[in-house]
């Protein structure tokens, strides 16, 4: 009986002596296999992320955002999840992050903010310029409460390295020129960024034009239009007077915008910092199709002269705005002792909005 057992035991052993050193030849046979050459993957992370803060974002590059570019900023990103445009015509397009937007999504230039009264109500243009950035960050989740509660829907912070921050090493230069048959649409942008030993320039400058919407039939339902009919005749007023003020055929009546600027950035950098401005214009003129007026002017009173006419034949607004800034950057890496880097940001606006 002992004499079986003993057997049984090294039979036991030789099994597993056998087994370990097949499975060593075959992990170093894998080993030899799995050595590939991996391509470099380069993480853009918050500064605090390592502090365990939540950090969802999405970043737009150079390359996708050129794919991805549009009249409007909300529309440039509406391809990414989550995001929607309100748009209001070619000009205005805010972005709607998860259902919020306006007041609840902050739109930033250079992580400062726009300067603008978008934020005042959706049908307002925002003053940055998406054919003219570098990239777009958008921000969601918990990281949206380091920009206060203004940012609670999120964040889309649009870079446009309008204060350079390093100096190339040539001329550096990009050109977009774009054009579409409906409503005439062109638009062209250009930058251009150059360095002096430690001073480093840029200049960029943007146009784009459209005319109103070609569209197939009456701006108006039928529907809209027999209730018009019925109205201005209970007020009195002569059929051939309606159909001069309201039937539109064709084009959609206030869709057409042109906006034009440019900037103007330089810095001084040394090895551990630097220091910059940049002069910055945005002007634009546009429509908001679907709006009227009429009623409201009805409610405080009589117009004032000229103000029809600037409102067009039915009473739709055209809105004209001028934005100059002033922007001024300075960084500097391990100023004191336990102080990894500082970095100071103002911007000065003046903003002009007329309706």
């Amino acid at each position: 009986m002992r004499l079986i057992n003993t057997r049984v035991h090294g039979a036991l052993v030789l099994a597993c002596v056998t087994g370990a050193s097949a499975s060593a030849v075959h992990a170093e046979d894998t080993r030899n296999d799995s050595i590939e050459l991996v391509e470099e993957v380069v993480v853009r992370a918050h500064p605090l992320a390592d502090k365990g803060l939540a950090q969802p974002i999405s970043v737009v590059g150079s390359e996708e955002l050129q794919r991805m570019v549009a009249s409007s900023i909300g529309e440039t990103l509406t391809s990414l999840p989550g995001i929607h445009s309100s748009s209001f015509g070619q000009a205005v397009g805010r972005p709607v992050i998860r259902g919020l937007g306006g007041p609840r999504v902050k739109t930033m230039e250079d992580r400062i903010d726009s300067l603008d009264v978008a934020v005042s109500s959706p049908d307002h243009l925002t003053t940055i310029e998406p054919f003219t950035a570098d990239s777009i960050e958008v921000l969601k989740g918990p990281s949206t409460l380091l920009y206060g509660t203004g940012a609670i829907g999120g964040v889309v912070d649009v870079h446009t390295g309008r204060i350079p921050q390093r100096v190339p090493e040539g001329a550096e230069a990009k050109i977009d020129l774009r054009a579409a048959d409906n409503a005439d649409r062109q638009s062209s942008s250009g930058a251009l960024d150059v360095g002096f030993g430690n001073i480093a320039l840029h200049l960029d400058g943007f146009y784009r034009d459209a005319d109103e919407y070609e569209i197939p039939g009456f701006a108006e339902s039928r529907a809209l239009r027999r209730m018009e009919e019925e109205e201005h005749e209970e007020e009195g007023h002569e059929e051939g007077d309606h159909e001069e003020e309201a039937e539109a055929f064709g084009e959609l009546p206030a869709s057409q915008m042109e906006a034009k600027g440019g900037a103007f950035g330089l810095s001084w950098v040394g090895e551990r910092g630097f220091v910059g401005f940049a002069v910055s214009t945005y002007d634009a003129e546009y429509g908001l199709p679907g709006h009227s007026h009429e009623h409201h002017h009805e409610e405080e009173g009589e117009e004032s002269p000229g103000e029809e006419e600037e409102h067009g034949e039915e009473g739709s607004p055209l809105l004209d705005l001028e934005q100059t800034r002033v922007d001024f950057e300075a960084g500097l890496e391990e100023p004191f002792q336990g102080i990894e880097s500082l970095n100071l940001r103002v911007g000065v606006n003046d903003y002009e909005h007329t309706e």
